[in-house]
């Protein structure tokens, strides 16, 4: 699945941000600075892809230091 951040306004001007197509901590720094641009956060959930594991070949490639 391809990366993307959504970002949706509401008629008060409230927005939410959602990060799609990310694994675990990725997707926190991905959305840091959105987040910290658009101002104070009242709400944060993780969503189940939050805790699934990376593919396996990165994982591997990274640990024996092959690319």
């Amino acid at each position: 699945m391809a990366k993307s951040i959504v970002i949706e306004f509401d008629e008060d001007g409230d927005c939410s941000i959602d990060g799609q197509g990310f694994v675990g901590p990725e997707c926190d720094k991905a959305l840091s600075e959105i987040e910290t641009a658009l101002g104070q956060t009242t709400d944060r959930a993780k969503k189940p892809e939050y805790t699934q594991p990376r593919r396996a070949g990165a994982s591997r490639r990274r640990a024996t230091g092959q690319r």
